[in-house]
């Protein structure tokens, strides 16, 4: 087994295999789309995420602990592509519409059954979409939630053609919505800590990790996405 990131694999498939099999076109075209992708920008509306997820890679690479990774939609798998690399530990996510894919009730199931942490990292639509989750009076200890909360879903600001709808604001992108998870996290016994400087982010994960007794929740303030 040889472990290395996507590029070189892709690179030297598209070199070494003979001009006319069929894989050669496949594995050139992937290598020209990877390259074309990691030469992008990172959209404004995800950098401050590109913080948080690198802080959390410090944190992760300190613990010999199992664990696993959960992702929500949309921003955090991009971000996390240019993060992590692929085979380190285990990452799941789940493909749904608009959000609605219930990562946060993958993430307590899979917790109950989890020996180390079960980390799920999502944004704000997807939390609050799926909060029913931790209506369980049964929340195992080792669930450790990171909300990722710039008060809306900065994809839908990525997409052609939707800044022209009237609707974008209110009802797509959900701008400016104002809520924080402190209350859910009242309700339903979670450990709750709330950082918002990116110093800050690093010494409060540690303790969001390493902290004992009940589930924790570590929300992020993020500058708005609009």
């Amino acid at each position: 087994e040889v472990a290395c990131s996507p590029l070189p694999v892709l690179q030297q498939l598209a070199a070494e295999l003979p001009a006319r099999h069929e894989g050669v076109r496949r594995a050139q075209a992937f290598y020209q789309q990877a390259c074309l992708r990691y030469r992008q920008p990172v959209p404004s509306t995800e950098s401050s995420m590109m913080q948080a997820f690198g802080a959390l890679r410090t944190v992760l690479s300190e613990t010999s602990t199992g664990y696993t990774l959960h992702l929500g939609n949309s921003s955090t798998v991009r971000v996390a592509s240019r993060i992590f690399e692929s085979g380190d530990f285990p990452i799941f996510a789940n493909r749904g519409t608009n959000g609605i894919e219930g990562s946060l009730s993958t993430a307590v199931g899979y917790a109950l059954k989890m020996w180390g942490p079960s980390i799920v990292v999502l944004g704000d639509l997807s939390f609050f979409y799926d909060a029913n989750a931790l209506w369980n009076t049964h929340l195992p200890p080792n669930l450790r939630i990171l909300l990722l909360n710039n008060h809306g879903g900065g994809i839908f600001h990525q997409l052609p053609g939707l800044a022209d709808s009237p609707a974008m604001g209110e009802f797509i992108s959900a701008g400016k919505q104002p809520f924080t998870a402190e209350g859910l996290a009242r309700t339903f016994n979670l450990g709750y800590h709330c950082v918002e400087s990116t110093e800050a982010f690093v010494p409060a994960m540690r303790q969001w990790l390493q902290a004992e007794g009940r589930a924790q929740l570590l929300e992020v303030a993020l500058p708005p996405c609009l």
